[in-house]
């Protein structure tokens, strides 16, 4: 018998993962659950587009009928919907959280159902990026293997120790959004010293963004290499390299320690609820 796979809350992450999930086949329609507090039209038109899936009137139906349970609300909403629903959230189910500050141990603690933490990118959108799964002490190995593919098939998946996986979050799913600021800073500076038009900087980095990640892909080479091919002694690029060189480590420590700071805060929130 085929599982049945719900998804509480159907935002932008959770409404990527079961699009995925179906364009790739891992799942059938008719295995899917939503349940949103919200019927706003994202959730109307997937229904319209796939009129197999089940969209359930309450949290309570999806959590009695499904075998794997995605909790995808706000971070500061998880603890109350656990609770709510830790009688109908057995030990036979599986539930996985998409929530940043919210720990495996936080939820383990109220329901008997094994837990585990998914960190997604939106990358995946375009099969791309790493999915970062953490994994409760209780989740069994069958458990474990189902979700990776659930997965594995539009993203790379990594499992991790959850003691690090806030740290690594940084580099996958916040990566896209600091990757973004900092080109946005290097195109106003460049359209500050010329006469560029925006539209033909953004395109050059664009296109120099891609060919660097390909680069970097098909021909195996670490980040130092590719600078080492690109900034020749005592040329003008390698001036560059080391203004970055600097600078960087400067911003990036403290974009790294206030994250994870937010992280904590955000963990001992939840913990107060």
């Amino acid at each position: 018998m085929l599982k049945k796979i719900g998804f509480i809350g159907y935002g932008s992450m959770s409404s990527m993962l079961v699009s995925k999930m179906l364009q790739h086949q891992t799942l059938k329609e008719e295995q899917i659950y939503i349940f949103s507090r919200s019927q706003h039209e994202g959730v109307s038109r997937f229904k319209s587009n796939h009129p197999t899936v089940t969209l359930t009137s309450s949290a309570e139906e999806l959590a009695i009928v499904c075998d794997v349970i995605f909790i995808c609300v706000e971070p500061f909403d998880v603890k109350e919907i656990v609770i709510h629903l830790a009688s109908r959230l057995t030990s036979t189910k599986h539930v996985i959280s998409i929530a940043a500050g919210v720990t495996t141990d936080q939820l383990a603690r109220v329901l008997s159902a094994p837990v585990s933490k998914l960190m997604p990118s939106v990358t995946s959108e375009i099969d791309a990026g790493i999915s970062l799964i953490a994994h409760h002490e209780k989740v069994n190995d069958q458990q474990k293997e189902m979700l990776t593919q659930l997965l594995k098939s539009f993203s790379l998946v990594k499992v991790i120790s959850e003691q690090d996986l806030d740290a690594a979050t940084n580099l996958t799913g916040s990566s896209p959004a600091y990757f973004s600021a900092v080109c946005e800073a290097f195109i106003q500076a460049t359209l500050d010293h010329s006469q560029l038009k925006i539209t033909d900087a953004y395109d050059m980095v664009l296109e120099a963004l891609l060919g660097t990640a390909q680069l970097l892909k098909q021909k195996q080479l670490t980040f130092s290499e590719t600078i080492d091919r690109v900034a020749t002694k005592g040329g003008i690029t390698e001036e560059g390299v080391n203004i970055l060189r600097a600078h960087l480590p400067q911003a990036f420590g403290e974009l790294v320690t206030k994250t994870l700071e937010k992280y904590t805060d955000f963990q001992n929130q939840v913990e107060a609820q």
